[in-house]
Formats: structure tokens, C-alpha cells, sequence
């Protein structure tokens, strides 16, 4: 409950914005935990039929195909709910009436934010994958060691059961991280895009491109966009990050945590995983139409 006073009354609104936009966030983590819990009994699944077959895991990166193609439909997603939020903050339903006067902008847009789900979705793909080989090697050698210590019959079949049982309750304590830190990143990088085609800034996902002649996105009326770090409020939130609530840069300038640059809230390209992993935070964009 606050006060009332004026410094009150900003601070929970600059909440809000967080607030409002986790919970949203929460419903699409939701719908994707339900899709990698699916995958991940298909790999344990199948983890202790080859071991029983074997005496050996299957090789993860069998699956790296299926976890690009389920992240590219949770990005898709994601950047559906998120597409027009930077309009919303603004207190406008839609920017379609500066897509009509500069349609350039909305194409390069969706350009940039297909690409951004055609390169980041192989590459979180490739991440899981690493892991999930790691994870089954590692639920192979402690079932077996626990076998031997506890003077079990070692057959592969036993073994199986038991590393099964070990990998299982490994895959399942990541759902909620993988499902939480691939939201967080899609949502903010779709708002990142969006603000900066508004701002007649080139996406990032789309740098270092070139674009067919007579199309350049530096023809597009710069305009001025900034962004500003909001925290949910609550005692959860890292002391860097409530360090860094209600800083405001340029829509193109990182914000500076602990000295590393982030694009945004959950941005993973540079900073150290302690600095985005479980970041609940969002970016509010302010769109100066002068």
C-alpha cells in the first residue's frame, strides 16, 4: 500500500508496467512448459529403451530439430502477444497510422523479427541439446555408481531403470527455467525490434543485412524513442536490478548492469548468466510523435 504522495504514486505505476507484463509472460511460460515437458519425456523415454538396448544413452542432438521447431513456435508466439505492446505503453491500441505513413517500418519489422527467430531458435536449440547429453551421461554414471556401492546386479536393464528414474527428475527441474528465460528473452527482444523500427533505427537482427536498393531503412524519419528498466517491485528483484529500475536510455544505447551491457531485460548476448537468468523485469519504450 503506498501513500499517496507523488513519489508513491510513480513508483507503483512504474511497477505496474512490470507487473501487468509478467503476467502475461507467466501464461505463455505456462503454455510452453506444457510442450517441453512433452519433449522431455520423449527423451527419457527413449533414454531408457537404448540403454536397456545398449548399455548406452542415444545421442541428444537427435532431437535438435524438434527444439528448434518447438522454440520457433513458442517465439512466434510470443512476439504475437508482444508485438504491439510498445503502442500500448504509449496509450495508443495500434501504430498503424505511422505503418501507413512509413510502410517501410512494418516491414522491416517483421523482417527483423522472423530473423530473430530464425538465428536465435538453432542456437538455443544446440544449448538444450548440450545439456540434455550432459544430463543423461551424468544420470548413467550416478545410477551406476549407486548400483555398485549399494552391491546391485548390474544388468542394462536394471541400469536403465535407474538412470531413467535419475534423468527424469533432472529434466524436470528445468522446465520452469528453460520455459521462464525463453519467454523473458522473446517478449523484450520483440519490444527492443519494434521500438527501434519505430525509431527509424535498423533491428538488431538485421545489422549487418542489406536491403535491395531504393528500400534503405536509414531513409525512414528518425524519430525519438527512449527506454526505461522496470523492476515488479518485489523482494525477489536482484540488487543490480533494483539498482537499475527506472534508468532511461536512447532505444539504440545498452543498459549497464555491474558494467556489461543488455539490450533489455533477459538479454543473454553479453552479460554473465547471473545478470539475466530469471529476470523478471521489462523495458517500457516512450515514443516522442513530434
Amino acid at each position: 500500500m503506498t501513500c499517496g504522495c507523488g513519489y508513491c504514486t510513480e513508483t507503483k505505476r512504474n511497477t505496474d508496467v512490470a507487473v501487468d507484463e509478467l503476467r502475461r509472460k507467466i501464461a505463455l511460460e505456462n503454455t510452453f512448459q506444457r510442450e517441453i515437458r512433452s519433449a522431455f519425456r520423449r527423451v527419457a523415454g527413449d533414454f531408457r529403451i537404448s540403454v536397456a538396448a545398449t548399455g548406452s544413452p542415444q545421442p541428444a542432438n537427435k532431437y535438435v530439430s524438434t527444439w528448434e521447431a518447438t522454440l520457433q513456435g513458442h517465439y512466434e508466439r510470443v512476439q504475437k502477444s508482444f508485438r504491439d505492446e510498445v503502442a500500448l505503453q504509449n496509450g495508443k491500441k495500434s501504430l498503424r497510422w505511422w505503418y501507413v505513413k512509413q510502410e517501410t517500418t512494418d516491414e522491416i519489422i517483421q523482417l527483423a523479427l522472423l530473423a530473430w527467430r530464425d538465428d536465435t531458435a538453432p542456437v538455443q536449440a544446440s544449448e538444450i541439446t548440450r545439456t540434455n547429453q550432459r544430463e543423461m551421461e551424468s544420470a548413467l554414471n550416478d545410477a551406476r555408481n549407486q548400483m555398485v556401492e549399494d552391491g546391485d546386479t548390474i544388468t542394462n536393464a536394471s541400469l536403465a531403470a535407474a538412470a531413467a528414474a535419475i534423468l527424469q527428475a533432472r529434466l524436470a527441474g528445468r522446465v520452469n527455467l528453460i520455459a521462464m528465460t525463453e519467454t523473458q528473452h522473446a517478449a523484450e527482444s520483440t519490444k527492443q525490434i519494434t521500438a527501434e523500427g519505430l525509431a527509424g533505427v535498423r533491428p538488431f537482427p538485421l545489422r549487418n543485412q542489406v536491403f535491395e536498393p531504393g528500400r534503405p531503412i536509414e531513409e525512414i524519419q528518425q524519430r525519438d524513442v527512449t527506454k526505461t528498466w522496470r523492476t515488479v517491485g518485489d523482494s525477489r528483484v536482484r540488487q543490480s536490478h533494483r539498482q537499475e529500475n527506472g534508468s532511461t536510455v536512447k532505444v539504440n544505447q545498452p543498459f549497464i548492469l555491474e558494467g556489461y551491457q543488455l539490450k533489455y531485460p533477459g538479454d543473454p548476448s553479453s552479460a554473465p548468466i547471473q545478470l539475466w537468468i530469471n529476470c523478471r523485469c521489462s523495458s517500457e519504450y516512450n515514443v516522442n510523435n513530434g
